[in-house]
């Protein structure tokens, strides 16, 4: 009944994606019969180019990435620490965790704006920010990393040993737990 029910929406004509919601359907959605993140889609089987090359190139989800005009650009560390710097209008940014989840899914729909970053980490899901916030979280995880040189510390809190940077280690403390610091640690 289900499969009926896409078919029918599909033969509309003007089926968007199942993914993102945003561009045309323009090809059927090939997915495993394991795929369990159904409830993630718009009603329909049909993905546009872009979230196509979702599905089909496995460096979609082992990578970070920047979608912009829908195009995508895999990231290395320092190229997702500069696109965090310098997010792009109408972007989405995607910072990975493990690699194993379709953690993008809920975040397709979204785009940075003039005044917005949309940032999406597999774990913590879809994180809409002011840009300011952003750049103001960015540089404690860069000034902290860069002194305690470990992420374990960021994450976790600081060591006895570490307290003697106390600046820092409060400045840690104030963000730990808060889903857009650990995707920005996870960067680093």
């Amino acid at each position: 009944m289900f499969s009926h029910l896409l078919e029918r929406l599909d033969g509309m004509s003007s089926v968007k994606c199942c993914v993102c919601g945003l561009g045309p359907g323009e090809e059927v959605l090939d997915v495993s019969e394991n795929f369990v993140s159904y409830s993630e889609l718009f009603a329909s089987s049909k993905v546009c180019r872009a979230c196509s090359t979702l599905f089909k190139d496995k460096r979609a989800r082992a990578s970070n990435w920047l979608l912009v005009n829908g195009e995508f650009k895999f990231l290395d560390k320092e190229g997702a620490v500069d696109v965090l710097k310098n997010l792009p209008e109408d972007s989405l940014v995607y910072i990975r965790s493990s690699g194993k989840k379709y953690g993008f899914l809920k975040c397709m729909r979204f785009r940075s704006t003039k005044s917005m970053a949309a940032v999406c980490g597999e774990d913590e899901g879809l994180i809409i920010v002011p840009r300011g916030r952003l750049a103001e979280v960015l540089s404690v995880a860069e000034s902290a990393y860069k002194l305690l040189k470990r992420k374990s510390a960021l994450l976790n809190g600081c060591s006895v040993g570490e307290w003697v940077y106390e600046d820092v280690c409060r400045a840690v403390e104030e963000l730990r737990g808060d889903p857009l610091w650990q995707v920005v640690v996870r960067v680093l």
